[in-house]
């Protein structure tokens, strides 16, 4: 028996897969997800003072939102993606992905983001 312990915005990909391939499978949401609906003066006046900011993207559904909260400056900040497909996801909603994690973990996303800076 599998139980697949997630959060409400997990991909569902398992829920097809694990079924089929053992003997039960139960889902158990631990967390919910939910979307910032306003950026805090703090963070405005921190994008509007630097031309250097990063944002890091480490989901679809952060990838999401970031776009809908931050509009058109969305496209404007140097993003660095934790895998391919949030990558390709990202980039389909506007932002300029210059960095992809080279394994999917965050100290391969902050080793890869360090080291193209020190290229640029």
């Amino acid at each position: 028996h599998v139980l697949w312990v997630r959060g409400t915005r997990s991909k569902d990909s398992l829920r097809e897969i694990l079924p089929q391939r053992c003997g039960g499978f139960s889902e158990l949401n631990v967390y919910e997800s939910t979307d910032v609906l306003n950026l805090s003066p703090q963070i405005t006046q921190l994008l509007e003072g630097t031309e250097e900011a990063w944002i890091t993207l480490t989901s679809s559904a952060i990838a999401r939102s970031a776009a809908n909260l931050l509009g058109k400056r969305f496209s404007t900040l140097r993003s660095a993606a934790l895998s391919p497909q949030i990558a390709a996801e990202a980039s389909a909603l506007g932002a300029s992905v210059m960095v992809t994690a080279s394994q999917p973990s965050f100290e391969s996303l902050v080793a890869d983001m360090a080291a193209f800076t020190s290229r640029s």
